[in-house]
């Protein structure tokens, strides 16, 4: 497909244009502080029952991980104690100052030190742990939860220091710890109960073997994701480079043409986009409220945005030809569907090496961040990733889904499609495509240091657009990065679950 000339303004009109700027301002401001505001804290749990001691998603996943993970680190680096996996549950217990994480901060050191052969070690592992957990003690509200913690702690005590003959001894167990304290220690702590329960068994005793299946898979896929993205970063500094060296040499000419300023229609269209997603999101909220508990409501609302891929529709309801709109959108073949195809993946690996800079940069904007506001142990939250650990099979499927075919095609119609277009009248690239960015990380609900990577994607997104004309490029790049990442954080969750 030839470069096309510059054209004359889209529809609508500059007073149009300036009224739905300001608006966008707005609603995008509106939209950021929205998609970070504090979610309500859920209603107190009964006193004495077992949800109070439950693990944010985070800290659960974590204990799974390095308890499944840890015999297959041992086997893999003898010379490596696998005791000091411990680090990543004290971290997020710091973090919480909550006695139950420290709990399970107890049990996950006391079980990675058994691993070494030594249940005296773990003993000494676990006790520190408890320690810290009964000077936040303190803390606890209700004198129940506050007995019931001392309780767990004195049943943990009991079965780290039962007397250890190196199997199974039903006896002294029994003897230290009453079925009544088994009872509450499973009903609190769930899996991580079952652990410290099965602390004195032999490792080939069913008991404890079930508990840390799937370590050997889990290693494999970490392994693999992490040479995997080694091998794309390379690939992608090589990309690059000669992208670079053809951009300064002239090679590399954008295939975009902008239009001329004045016009109005595509800026209004975002304006839409952008409300038309917070009143979803509004209506979600009031149905999730309405029927809560239902299973079908959060794949049922995360599908109901679907309704956002009319609203390009605007731009032919104001005038515009359909057959224009979608070129102007970007929504055309360029020079072929596979070439484009095949542009949006070496953009986006050329991408990769910036976007993996730009989470170092963003991982230390956060200790800077922590440091500043004196929480140096807190651990950056992205509610997607809560989403992910609560969410049934139907959920995934859903966000899966939403997330590698309604986001790419959608969002960069959107962002890359209209916004684009519409500041590309009136700046040249590299402001055009570093607002798009901007705007596409803001809109995103992470917190504020981690828009960072999600800007970096958005500008490397923008320069597919200016590059290739087409959207197709940067869809291509959308999905592929949405289903990698995607694949590997439910392929985790999986053998993390029981």
């Amino acid at each position: 497909m030839p470069i096309q000339p510059v054209r004359g303004p889209d529809a609508g009109s500059r007073a149009w244009a300036w009224r739905a700027g300001i608006a966008a301002l707005v609603v995008v401001i509106g939209v950021a502080v929205l998609q970070r505001w504090p979610e309500a804290p859920p209603a107190a749990p009964p006193p004495g029952s077992p949800a109070f001691v439950a693990a944010e998603p985070q800290a659960d996943l974590t204990g799974r991980f390095v308890l499944k993970m840890a015999r297959s680190l041992r086997s893999l680096s003898p010379g490596q104690p696998a005791g000091d996996l411990t680090a990543n549950m004290d971290i997020l217990a710091r973090a919480s100052k909550a006695p139950a994480d420290w709990v399970r901060s107890g049990i996950v050191a006391a079980e990675l030190w058994r691993v070494e052969g030594d249940a005296a070690i773990g003993r000494g592992a676990a006790e520190p742990r408890l320690a810290d957990a009964e000077k936040l003690l303190p803390r606890v509200k209700e004198d129940a939860d506050r007995e019931a913690l001392e309780r767990d702690i004195a049943t943990l005590r009991a079965i780290y220091g039962a007397d250890d003959a190196g199997s199974a001894d039903p006896v002294s167990m029994d003897a230290a710890v009453s079925p009544e304290a088994r009872r509450e220690l499973l009903e609190r702590y769930g899996y991580y109960g079952r652990v410290a329960l099965a602390y004195h068994l032999p490792d080939h005793a069913s008991e404890r073997a079930m508990l840390f299946e799937g370590g050997g898979l889990l290693l494999l896929l970490t392994v693999g994701f992490i040479c995997a993205a080694g091998v794309a970063g390379l690939t992608g500094l090589v990309l690059l480079i000669l992208g670079v060296v053809r951009i300064v040499g002239g090679g590399l000419r954008p295939r975009f043409a902008p239009p001329a300023p004045g016009g109005s229609v595509y800026v209004e269209a975002f304006v839409i986009f952008l409300v038309g997603f917070v009143g979803l999101s509004f209506v979600g909220g009031a149905v999730a409220s309405a029927f809560k508990g239902a299973e079908w409501v959060s794949p049922l609302l995360l599908l109901s945005n679907w309704l956002l891929v009319l609203v390009p529709l605007w731009v032919v309801a104001r005038g515009t030809p359909l057959a224009d709109a979608t070129r102007q959108l970007g929504l055309h073949r360029g020079r072929g569907v596979l070439r484009e195809v095949g542009a949006g993946i070496a953009g986006y690996l050329a991408g990769l090496p910036l976007v993996f800079l730009s989470v170092i940069v963003a991982l230390g904007l956060v200790m800077v961040q922590n440091a500043i506001v004196g929480t140096p142990d807190a651990t950056p939250r992205n509610p997607l990733f809560d989403r992910l650990a609560t969410g049934d099979a139907a959920f995934l499927a859903a966000l899966f889904f939403m997330a590698t075919v309604w986001a790419p095609l959608v969002e960069e119609t959107v962002f890359r499609g209209c916004l684009y277009r519409h500041l590309s009248a009136r700046l040249a690239f590299p402001l055009a495509g570093g607002l798009t960015a901007v705007t596409f990380g803001l809109v995103h609900g992470v917190p504020l240091p981690l828009t960072l990577p999600l800007m970096t994607l958005g500008f490397v997104f923008a320069f597919m657009r200016h590059w290739r004309g087409s959207l197709i490029a940067s869809i291509t790049a959308h999905a592929l990065h949405n289903a990698t990442v995607l694949t590997f954080a439910v392929s985790m969750l999986v053998l993390l679950r029981e």
